[in-house]
């Protein structure tokens, strides 16, 4: 399957696979999905992300699980401050959610 907006670039973000021109990781968008944001969320917090970019990093995602899933997990092994904040926001939503939902 083909990926147009799906690249790699020496030199950016490592070479990991990233959407577009955007210096946003694949992997990146897809542990934000995995954590809970929604695409709307997605879309507000990254003006120049789309739902379509958004979808293809979803079926890159299905046909490269592994990769993907090696990068999350090496991130999550060494996170940067950026991403811990990120991760610790975006559990708190999570678990404001649900005890909204409980209510």
């Amino acid at each position: 399957m083909s990926y147009p907006t799906i690249t790699r670039i020496p030199g950016v973000c490592g070479g990991k696979p990233i959407v577009g021109n955007q210096r946003m990781p694949v992997h990146e968008v897809i542990c934000r999905l995995q954590l809970g944001s929604t695409e709307s969320e997605l879309l507000e917090s990254f003006p120049t992300l789309r739902a379509e970019h958004i979808a293809e990093c979803l079926a890159y995602y299905e046909e490269h699980r592994d990769e993907i899933e090696k990068l999350i997990a090496a991130d999550e092994a060494s996170p940067n401050a950026e991403q811990l904040a990120m991760i610790e926001a975006l559990r708190a939503r999570n678990e404001e959610l649900r005890r909204t939902a409980a209510s």
